[in-house]
């Protein structure tokens, strides 16, 4: 499924010349000890903070996150709830998966889009960067209701979540 959704072929993925995983990790780490805020944001935050810390620990690399965390999804879900008066479940599950959350947030999610490891939807190929801008900026709409990137300006914010200035 990875190397669907990222357009890459093994044989890229494997390229000698790049970065192996520890030294990507050692200098994503570093980068964020320069960072003074610590704390972790992310859509599914559980799975992003238990990969970085498992590898972190399989490379014997300084952890340098928080232990608290701020996950997208949560935020999403309780701003749906306020603004509809209702959960977004469907069968026992909520519905705010990042692409619903991009939606929600007046955007359009352009990336490719698997089920059962087949693709349902072609676009553009997933990257940790891009869905990184992508989780930034929804997350300004909803906690502020105001763009964050530029690159993302072309898409109005939904009225529901523009903040009244009053």
């Amino acid at each position: 499924g990875a190397i669907k959704v990222t357009g890459k072929t093994e044989i890229e993925m494997r390229e000698k010349s790049k970065q192996s995983q520890k030294e990507l990790l050692k200098n994503f780490f570093e980068w964020v000890e320069r960072i003074k805020d610590k704390t972790l944001v992310a859509h599914n935050t559980p799975f992003d903070y238990g990969f970085l810390a498992i590898k972190a620990t399989k490379y014997d690399l300084k952890f340098p996150f928080s232990h608290r965390t701020l996950d997208l999804h949560p935020m999403a879900f309780l701003k749906y709830f306020q603004i509809n008066n209702i959960f977004p479940i469907k069968e026992g599950k909520s519905m705010m998966n990042l692409p619903k959350i991009i939606e929600f947030c007046g955007m359009k999610d352009e990336r490719i889009q698997l089920k059962e490891n087949e693709i349902i939807k072609k676009g553009k190929p997933h990257n940790a960067l891009e869905d990184a801008k992508l989780e930034a900026e929804c997350l300004s709409r909803i906690l502020y209701g105001k763009e964050l990137l530029e690159e993302f300006k072309h898409f109005s914010i939904p009225k529901y979540l523009k903040r009244s200035l009053n």
